[in-house]
């Protein structure tokens, strides 16, 4: 049977989408040989695709995962599972665990307003709600809610009516001002670990890139970005004039090692890849491309001052 190939992950709606299969099946216990029959046989779970075709999962697509192996420990048969998981996708209390329905709840009351908001294009009373849900929830959880899910089915009935009112891009227009804004206004101390931030990808303005740098300032980091491929050379310049504390080289498909051979200071290495960037330094330290483990890989070999 020919695989059925999902999208490619380039568009803004999906570029959070960034667990390997490898990886969900460790989370969720459900072997990568499962993981691709659910997407082929049945249609469960589409994950989206790198430029290389390696399967990217969101978080989203987890959840959906461990709600079938609940449904299966439950009796049901997996011919029936996304019928239901369809069914229950704007009323999901019932297929999640009892003890989250109360956030679940109060989460979907958080989601409905905001498609209120966005129908009236009333941009005060979204800025509002937005700065309710910051001091509701962790940068991590807002990743989830805000990118991941209303972004997310936003942008799915676009690609459904090509005569949608254009709702997606109001909210990713939005969504980008608010979160830039949140990093400008929540800069660290000057004392904080100083990151040069470097996205190498083919995209501009990553709303991944975003929330990358929401993340670090949540542990404590002060990142500066540099947005697509810079001029390799103006590096070194960049980092001594920012005083960074080390480089991290997002979407990196070569390193550059002539570059590392003038810097002083640590470099971080983080691709897409499933296979590993050969590094021949001790300064050159490899990074998930998941953005929590990322952030988790660089909070133990880089602490915060």
């Amino acid at each position: 049977m020919t695989e059925r190939r999902a999208s490619t992950a380039t568009d803004d709606s999906a570029d959070l989408a960034v667990f390997s299969i490898g990886k969900v099946a460790k989370m969720t216990s459900v072997n990568a040989i499962t993981l691709r029959a659910w997407e082929r046989r049945y249609e469960i779970v589409a994950p989206q695709r790198t430029a290389k075709g390696h399967r990217l999962y969101s978080p989203n697509d987890i959840e959906k995962i461990n709600a079938v192996t609940r449904l299966l420990k439950q009796g049901v048969k997996i011919s029936r599972v996304k019928s239901l998981l369809d069914s229950a996708q704007q009323e999901s209390i019932d297929i999640i665990p009892v003890e989250h329905r109360h956030e679940q709840s109060q989460w979907l009351q958080h989601k409905a307003s905001v498609f209120e908001l966005i129908n009236q294009l009333d941009m005060e009373g979204l800025d509002r709600i937005h700065q309710q849900l910051f001091t509701s929830y962790t940068a991590a959880e807002l990743g989830n809610m805000l990118c991941r899910n209303i972004l997310a089915d936003l942008a799915q009935e676009a690609s459904k009516k090509p005569d949608s009112n254009g709702n997606y891009h109001v909210y990713h227009g939005f969504l980008r001002m608010f979160l830039s804004r949140q990093i400008i206004d929540n800069t660290p101390n000057k004392d904080s670990t100083k990151l040069l931030v470097i996205d190498q990808s083919e995209e501009t303005g990553r709303m991944l890139m975003i929330w990358y740098l929401i993340l670090l300032q949540a542990e404590g980091y002060d990142p500066i970005l540099i947005d697509r491929n810079p001029d390799i050379e103006s590096i070194p310049s960049i980092a001594a004039r920012s005083k960074s504390d080390a480089v991290i080289i997002y979407d990196c498909e070569q390193v550059p090692f002539a570059l590392m051979a003038t810097l002083g200071i640590p470099v971080f290495i983080s691709n897409d890849s499933q296979t590993d960037i050969k590094l021949d330094s001790d300064k050159i330290k490899s990074l998930p491309y998941e953005l929590i483990d990322n952030i988790s890989t660089l909070k133990k070999a880089l602490p915060v001052s």
